[in-house]
């Protein structure tokens, strides 16, 4: 669950999970708990990307591992599927992450100097994305409480180092989980489609977040900007194109998306809403596409393995204070700042062999052809070592 601010049913959350953290760590304190279970625990704004595929993976460990949401529909949807679910506000859900030994989170974890300093847990940073923009004013700082960040390549090591101007001893290469999985389900392709009833051409538009609108910019990209769905609608029908539109899950999750928007996409003949695929994953979506049509978002990082055609749309940041770090700063890519630069690049899309070559040349960059497989066994490896236990023991 990503906190908040403005919504007071989050603070309530907030007061409920640290009651059950006490409540529990006291308990354990009375019944002289000692011995730390061999239990994973999984923390994320929601289940998906490294994570989803880390719970996916769980038999591949001795240990067992749990994902806890905090959100209850979140919880009662998973636990249809899946059997190791706990909910944030349970308190015996809450006693289970007090007795294990390993917390792995997307993000920052909730009162983590408590679980690290005072219970001795090891945490490890899965990561959610790369740092496609910096911001110049505030610099971000690695978390030095988790025991290893682990990145998507040796490439983001260098960046945040680079950006901060010092060497940042957790910061651990390993590659991404999910990109592993696009990576081993490439041979998927024509299935998958199948499944989707996508038997044509398919793009996908994936925006990155959007807090701002640019609505004086007459050739504005952002998803609220009507004209923009139209032309998309138009070329897409013109190629016999079907465009599953994706937004950031910020936007369709925390804010909703518009309803205009929503109105001309269900009415639109060529664009369709991501949910209409059903309990369809990221990586599922991005194989079943044939292109993708993005701005600054870093899910483009993990369609690079695709070797798939990648079209930039130049938006207004989300804070002032950004700009591009090197994996979009550089000679291979090119962000479109026109309606009609962008018809032009659409038109070529699939017999522009220079997009892919450069694309192809900046895959050989970040990755570096070390972080992309058997990511399972270099976290495994991670653990064992912060654990100072056999590897064969995780």
């Amino acid at each position: 669950m990503k906190f908040d601010r403005r919504k007071l049913s989050h603070y309530l959350i907030y007061l409920i999970y640290l009651f059950n953290i006490l409540t529990s760590f006291i308990l354990s304190l009375l019944l002289f708990f000692k011995k730390r279970k061999k239990r994973i625990i999984l923390f994320g704004h929601k289940l998906e990307g490294n994570i989803f595929y880390f719970l996916t993976s769980c038999k591949e460990f001795k240990y067992e591992v749990f994902y806890v949401s905090f959100s209850f529909a979140e919880y009662k949807n998973l636990k249809i599927k899946y059997s190791n679910i706990l909910y944030a506000l349970n308190i015996l859900h809450v006693f289970k992450i007090i007795e294990s030994t390993v917390l792995i989170t997307t993000h920052g974890i909730l009162f983590h100097s408590f679980f690290k300093n005072l219970l001795g847990m090891k945490t490890f940073n899965i990561g959610h994305g790369v740092t496609n923009v910096l911001n110049k004013v505030s610099p971000k700082e690695p978390d030095q409480l988790f025991d290893s960040h682990w990145l998507i390549s040796n490439f983001e090591k260098t960046i945040i180092e680079n950006d901060l101007g010092r060497k940042i001893s957790n910061l651990e290469p390993t590659g991404f989980l999910r990109i592993d999985n696009l990576s081993s389900n490439i041979s998927k392709i024509k299935k998958i489609k199948n499944e989707f009833k996508l038997l044509d051409k398919v793009g996908l538009y994936a925006p990155s977040g959007v807090e701002e609108y640019d609505f004086q910019n007459e050739n504005n990209f952002q998803y609220q900007n009507i004209k923009f769905l139209e032309l998309l609608n138009e070329l897409c029908q013109r190629e016999k194109i079907t465009l599953i539109f994706k937004p950031h899950y910020f936007n369709y999750n925390y804010q909703k998306i518009e309803k205009d928007v929503i109105s001309f996409v269900n009415s639109s003949s060529n664009i369709i809403y991501f949910e209409e695929l059903g309990d369809s994953t990221t990586n599922e979506i991005m194989l079943a596409s044939d292109f993708l049509i993005t701005d600054y978002s870093s899910l483009f990082v993990d369609y690079l393995i695709l070797k798939k055609p990648i079209l930039f749309l130049e938006v207004k940041k989300r804070m002032d204070d950004y700009i591009y770090s090197e994996y979009f700063n550089n000679e291979n890519i090119n962000f479109m700042t026109t309606f009609q630069e962008f018809e032009n690049t659409f038109n070529d899309l699939f017999i522009d062999s220079k997009n892919i070559k450069k694309l192809n040349d900046l895959k050989e960059i970040i990755f570096e052809n070390k972080y992309q497989y058997n990511v399972l066994d270099k976290y495994k490896r991670s653990i064992s070592e912060k654990l100072n236990v056999d590897l064969n023991e995780i």
